[in-house]
């Protein structure tokens, strides 16, 4: 890379407006805010997007490489390839990237919006789609992250690549894993080839290439012609990475609309790598098949009645109508929909957000609109602790590194007395629908009750609500812990931390998790999920991990988005609830099974990673840099602990314990109190 690519990398700063406070659209890598540039007298609508870092924060290495990589993406001109404007600041940590707005979003938006778009129009995206693959391939350049939301329709209705390349270079610049990008998109994984999702010989991540983006291709052709997400018959990723490493693939759909010819060429994307088409065969295809289609279209137009009108003819055309699209995908510029009460912008923002599968059996614990779940919600208040948005003061223009469900925002909370730094948590969802928004709502309010009713010295309290950040639910607001997570305090602190304080920081673990709800408090006795929360009387975290432990200015332990795991059980389907990262302290039970009761043993096993971490300074299958291949291997019955001589065999032994397969053979908190407590008196001694 030229000194002279990196400096032709203009600066827009000065030259461009937000059109919202809050980003209104987002993708596997980042924030997009939508905004004004101006070019002269004119005022040119963009799409700024900011890059997520893990950190939080983005070193000199790290925007010189991010710098570098966008020299490239400067020097691309092609008709099907997303132009990259410039740079900007403001945004996030680093520089963002500036790029065209497109009014006519992503191609998943464009899908679901119309259905009878004819089979010419169809062929026409796929060879828009295809050209600007070759382009790639030919500089090299390998897009690594080829699904309908990295797609976008210009003001032509032409197909424009965007996203391209970043896979592998955000990857390496970010700290986010192939797998952590995926899943902040809806769907993503579906577009994956499998060698990228199995656990093979070596322990080191495959990268995508060239041949993977052919794989990608074919799951793009697939909906584009039939209207069917790839692997249509699984609700869940999880599942697909487990179907793929057992061998299975992907099956024709039935009551499909795909033609032989078309169905072939998707077949051979699908093939084993080095015997996938290459781009070029791929246009040809596509090209051949368009004039076919064309000429047919010639012919069926000079039969058509002249009298036809115009329904009619809409109807005639083929009759090609495609199925309804199950899995909802998203309307924005390369990403999903998004609520925005300030603003009405069809993006969504989907960010590195916990993956907590759906849990129960019943209907009351999916968000689907039926009688059983109308009845439950009825008696919820609607009314909760709400604190006025004018009395919160943010700190920075853009969200500290998310978690849980959503962003994270560094706030002033203003009173009549005092002033204190709090965070507020902005809930995403993916879903426009006004009644489900306000049957989420509703939950929320009634749970934020709940909590707020619960005293612990070693839980995170939560002060009460709020409204905007770029959310159309509840948001919720929290004490802001200077000293952040578990994973960040032990990064910086482990070297020096005695085994008494580490064996300190995990019974603070414990006792916030055994805590128990006043007496007078009674159990939820409606069915709901919202019961799930409440086991004999105690709380079930649900999502327990070193990065929802947090640690506050006296280097004490709070627990936080506890209870979250509920929420998220009965509005999974609203929800953009995806935080691959989790996975490493996940119980086995509950990525097997989505239909798993939360209990007390699944936050055991959460627990005992978590004194894996402390004890041995190493996470969960430590050796696998990719979350991806956590799920393979723990298919595969791989052991998820590897310890020298960091570790005392007696301490191994019980994090084993805790990590039992079956939830039955694990140990109980009071098993788990008493190793703590002969540890430390054998420590002292």
């Amino acid at each position: 890379m030229s000194r002279q690519s990196i400096s032709d990398l203009v600066d827009l700063t000065e030259r461009i407006t937000r059109t919202c406070f809050f980003c209104s659209a987002g993708g596997g890598f980042g924030d997009i805010w939508r905004c004004t540039l101006q070019t002269g007298a004119t005022h040119d609508m963009v799409a700024v997007k900011a890059i997520r870092f893990q950190s939080g924060e983005a070193s000199a290495s790290q925007e010189k490489a991010l710098r570098r990589e966008l020299g490239t993406w400067k020097r691309l001109v092609h008709a099907n390839i997303l132009p990259l404007l410039g740079i900007a600041r403001g945004f996030s940590p680093s520089i963002s990237m500036v790029s065209p707005w497109y009014e006519n979003g992503s191609l998943a938006a464009y899908l679901q919006k119309y259905e009878g778009i004819p089979l010419s129009d169809r062929l026409r995206l796929l060879q828009d789609i295809a050209s600007g693959l070759r382009y790639l391939h030919g500089i090299p350049v390998v897009h690594g992250d080829l699904t309908p939301n990295n797609v976008l329709l210009n003001d032509e209705k032409r197909a424009v690549l965007t996203d391209f390349g970043l896979s592998s270079m955000l990857g390496d610049i970010t700290g986010f894993s192939y797998l952590e990008r995926s899943c902040a998109q809806p769907g993503a994984i579906r577009y994956s080839a499998p060698e990228l999702l199995i656990f093979g010989e070596s322990d080191a991540s495959i990268r995508p290439d060239i041949r993977s983006d052919v794989y990608s291709f074919g799951c793009l052709a697939l909906k584009v012609l039939s209207g069917n997400e790839p692997w249509s018959d699984v609700k869940h990723w999880r599942t697909i990475v487990i179907k793929v490493a057992n061998g299975r693939t992907q099956q024709r759909p039935t009551h499909s609309p795909i033609s032989d010819a078309h169905w072939r060429l998707i077949q051979q994307c699908f093939s084993r790598p080095r015997a996938r088409p290459s781009t070029n065969d791929i246009l040809k295809f596509l090209r051949k098949e368009l004039q076919s289609e064309d000429q047919n279209q010639k012919v069926s137009a000079v039969n058509r009645s002249t009298q036809c009108s115009d329904q009619d003819e809409a109807t005639a055309s083929l009759k090609y109508k495609v199925t309804a699209n199950t899995f909802h995908l998203t309307h924005a510029s390369g990403t999903s929909h998004i609520i925005d009460p300030n603003e009405q912008i069809a993006s969504t923002l989907l960010s590195s957000i916990p993956d907590i599968p759906d849990k129960g059996k019943g209907p009351a614990r999916k968000f689907s609109l039926n009688l059983f779940r109308r009845k439950s919600v009825q008696s919820i208040q609607t009314r909760g602790p709400n604190i006025e948005a004018r009395s919160l003061t943010i700190v920075q223009d853009f969200a500290v590194p998310s978690g849980g469900l959503g962003n994270t925002f560094q706030c002033v909370l203003r009173n009549k007395t005092k002033k204190e730094k709090v965070a507020v948590k902005s809930i995403k969802v993916r879903d426009d629908d006004e009644e489900n928004i306000r049957e989420a709502q509703k939950i929320i309010l009634k749970e934020v009750q709940g909590w707020m009713s619960l005293s612990h010295e070693n839980l995170l309290p939560i002060y009460g609500t709020t409204t905007g950040f770029g959310s159309s639910l509840p948001c919720l607001v929290l004490p802001w812990m200077e000293n952040g997570s578990l994973t960040s305090y032990l990064s910086i602190k482990n070297q020096n931390l005695p085994i008494a304080t580490k064996f300190l920081l995990l019974s603070h673990v414990a006792a916030g998790l055994q805590f128990r709800k006043y007496e007078d408090i009674p159990p939820i006795k409606y069915t709901s999920p919202v019961s799930s929360t409440v086991h004999s009387n105690s709380i079930i975290h649900g999502n327990l991990s070193s990065n929802n432990v947090l640690i506050d200015e006296r280097h004490n332990v709070r627990l936080t988005d506890y209870g979250l795991s509920s929420v998220v059980s009965m509005c999974g389907e609203l929800f953009q609830s995806y935080h691959c990262s989790a996975l490493r302290w996940t119980a086995p039970e509950l990525i097997d099974d989505d239909d798993q009761e939360l209990g007390n043993a699944s936050d055991i096993y959460s627990f005992g990673c978590i004194m894996l971490h402390v004890l041995s300074e190493k996470l969960p299958y430590w050796w696998l840099d990719d979350v991806l291949r956590v799920l393979s291997a723990r298919h595969n019955g791989v052991n998820p602990v590897r310890c020298g001589s960091e570790m005392h065999e007696e301490h191994v032994k019980f994090v084993q314990h805790c990590l039992s397969v079956s939830p039955t053979d694990r140990p109980t908190m009071d098993k788990i109190d008493g190793f703590i407590a002969r540890s430390t008196r054998s420590i002292v001694k």
